[in-house]
């Protein structure tokens, strides 16, 4: 237990432990492999101008 919450803590302080807001909401499959898995699953994206 000690030795993997050091491991995490670390992971966490040098901010690599989880991945941005934004590669949240895109989706890791874009962000991480460049291709969308589940199609039918991706909402349109609307911008208001």
């Amino acid at each position: 237990f000690v030795t993997m919450f050091a491991l995490f803590y670390g992971l966490k302080l040098a901010g690599i432990l989880r991945v941005s807001e934004k590669e949240e909401l895109e989706g890791l499959d874009v962000t991480e492999h460049g291709t969308v898995n589940y199609p039918e699953f991706v909402q349109p994206v609307t911008s208001i101008d």
